[in-house]
């Protein structure tokens, strides 16, 4: 299984980038399980998140 994620970004002056994420795109919950390090599965919840960064 393959999971998606997305983000946008635009930095309408050189100090501020504005930006959207959203996880787990075409799938609203996703089980990951990384086996090197331990057994346990993780769910992860679809999230949309947005950004507002200011840079001097």
């Amino acid at each position: 299984m393959h999971r998606v994620d997305l983000r946008l970004g635009y930095r309408p002056i050189k100090y501020i980038e504005l930006s959207l994420a959203d996880t787990t795109v075409f799938d609203s919950k996703y089980s990951e399980k990384n086996a090197q390090i331990t057994r346990v599965k993780t769910n992860i919840e679809h999230a949309f998140i947005g950004k507002i960064s200011y840079k001097d």
